[in-house]
Formats: C-alpha cells, sequence, structure tokens
C-alpha cells in the first residue's frame, strides 16, 4: 500500500511512450500531440537518458532558435538530462511532495535495473485528487440520507 491507501497504479500514466535520444525532435512533437502527451522519457537501452517535455520544446523555442524545428534537431539536443526520478512503489505522498519541492511536472518511476517502469504526472495527481474528492462527497451525502432514518433506540439496562 502507498501514502493513505493509494494504490501506484491509481495515478500513474497508463501507456508509457519513449522517445530515443536520437530521435528527430519534429518526429516526436508529432506523437506528443497525437497522444496528448507532455512529458516524454527519453531511454536508450532500458536506461532513463532524459525527458523531453512540452517545457523543453518552448524554452528551445523561446531561445531564439527557431520558428519550426531544424530537420537535424535531436531530442538530445533539447532534453533535460538531470531527471527527478523515484523508484516505482514510492508512496503516491511522497513523490507529489518531490514535484512541488524539485518543481516538476512528472517523475519517472525506476525499476529495480533503473528501467522506467512508469511517470506519474501532475495532471495524473489531479485527476486521483479529483476522483478521490468526488467519491468523498458520494460518501457524505449517503451519511447523510441515512441520518435522516436513523432511530434513537433506548438504552437497555
Amino acid at each position: 500500500m502507498h501514502a493513505r491507501g493509494e494504490a501506484m497504479g491509481d495515478a500513474k500514466t497508463a501507456t508509457l511512450h519513449f522517445a530515443a535520444p536520437e530521435e528527430r525532435v519534429r518526429t516526436v512533437l508529432d506523437r506528443m500531440k497525437r497522444h496528448g502527451i507532455r512529458h516524454l522519457p527519453v531511454v536508450e537501452g532500458d536506461r532513463l537518458a532524459g525527458i523531453l517535455s512540452d517545457r523543453d520544446l518552448l524554452l528551445h523555442a523561446w531561445s531564439g532558435q527557431m520558428h519550426s524545428f531544424p530537420d537535424d534537431l535531436t531530442v538530445r539536443d533539447i532534453m533535460t538530462k538531470d531527471v527527478v526520478t523515484a523508484r516505482y512503489g514510492t508512496p503516491l505522498a511522497d513523490v507529489a511532495r518531490m514535484m512541488i519541492s524539485r518543481k516538476v511536472d512528472s517523475i519517472p518511476l525506476l525499476g529495480p535495473e533503473g528501467n522506467v517502469m512508469a511517470i506519474v504526472t501532475s495532471t495524473d495527481l489531479i485527476r486521483l485528487v479529483s476522483e478521490r474528492h468526488e467519491e468523498l462527497q458520494r460518501v457524505e451525502h449517503s451519511r447523510e440520507f441515512l441520518e435522516q432514518f436513523r432511530w434513537d433506540m433506548p438504552e437497555i439496562i
């Protein structure tokens, strides 16, 4: 179990997509758009080499280096190499605290051999909070409803 009973599966991104460092940015950008991805782990073999985010793409664009991505620009050229990671199975509350303290919007979760097993994004955590809030509201509504039918039972002496 994880923090507050949350299972890791409740908050990680369902389908993992990866990029290779030598892939062309234009190709990867098209994939990110097609799948609605904002954070893409970059792997060499089974090892995490970096992460490419929508922020990396924007920073490159704002640097004045492009109006469009050059054909020869690779993921390695603009990816973030110093990636904040956590071990798969880390309590979600700890992952969320890491995201806040390090000011990142995603954290790849690594297995015992250092391979990427999952990624937790800020969107995943917000979705989880929203779902849990809705569940709590339903429970509270049910309690209020049941209170209407409660009898005060006389104490048996």
